[in-house]
């Protein structure tokens, strides 16, 4: 069985539903200490997140695969190839806050894009080739 197929049982086992219960209905349950209910989605670390929509589990999701591979959202080889992928390609991506020269404000960077690409990604059914190795993923030539 591959790794990703592997991350996702474990990330929607542990991290979408915890006991039965989804997180964001019963957050005392889970996490007494974090109020996180006014978010609609948090990532917690290894595999474990609370979401409110498919888009906002896909996105955390993503956050999960970067811990997993091991953060490349956190390297400036992410960052360099991020930049010039959006220098010419529109996507969603590009837009967040202190990507591509976008100031940063509060919320954003490159492991922010990192999840946002991973959930485009599932929700369109492509990932750019150019950012395919960062998730695991190569392209035949």
């Amino acid at each position: 069985m591959n790794r990703t197929i592997i991350i996702i049982i474990i990330v929607f086992a542990l991290g979408f539903y915890f006991g039965g219960t989804n997180m964001l209905d019963n957050p005392k349950k889970c996490f007494p200490t974090v109020d996180y209910t006014k978010y609609n989605g948090v990532y917690f670390g290894n595999g474990i997140f609370a979401c409110k929509s498919e888009e906002t589990c896909l996105h955390e999701l993503g956050h999960a695969v970067d811990e997993f591979m091991d953060f490349p959202s956190h390297t400036q080889e992410f960052a360099d190839v991020l930049d010039s992928f959006c220098e010419i390609e529109a996507h969603p991506a590009c837009e967040l806050p202190g990507i591509n020269s976008n100031p940063l404000a509060g919320w954003g960077g490159y492991t922010e894009a990192y999840a946002e690409v991973y959930k485009y990604w599932k929700l369109w059914g492509h990932l750019p080739k150019e950012l395919s190795s960062f998730y695991g993923v190569v392209y035949a030539d």
